[in-house]
């Protein structure tokens, strides 16, 4: 192998590594408002936070999306098409939509949505 093509590899395999661990940050800061999600029912009181934070859903899905099809092209570009897992689209398509079903609980009977839900526009 060539130094250029070398030199090549090694830069793509540095992009995959970035695309992983941002797509893993965003990940966790799912998991975050998540945990945050799971505690409104018990404790009313943060809400009000909650809802603040699950504004933010729509902009981390995109995200998220954006840096896995960075980590799928990647592996494809280094042929390693077979480390790539769907898992990580699914768990985090359920907790975007676990959350956004707790926000809209906390909205008043009759009174229209604020936020605009729309992780099934990229379906």
């Amino acid at each position: 192998m060539g130094d250029e093509a070398k030199q090549e590899i090694d830069r793509v395999t540095r992009l995959l590594a970035r695309a992983k661990v941002k797509r893993t940050s965003i990940i966790t800061q799912i998991r975050s408002i998540h945990d945050l999600g799971v505690r409104v029912a018990s404790e009313p009181n943060v809400g009000s936070a909650f809802s603040v934070i699950a504004a933010d859903l729509d902009s981390l899905w995109t995200q998220f999306k954006t840096e896995d099809d960075g980590v799928l092209d990647y592996l494809v570009i280094l042929d390693k098409l077979d480390d790539y897992s769907p898992d990580a689209i699914a768990e985090v398509r359920r907790l975007i939509t676990d959350l956004k079903a707790v926000a809209n609980s906390l909205i008043p009977k009759g009174v229209e949505a604020k936020y605009l839900w729309n992780i099934n526009k990229d379906r």
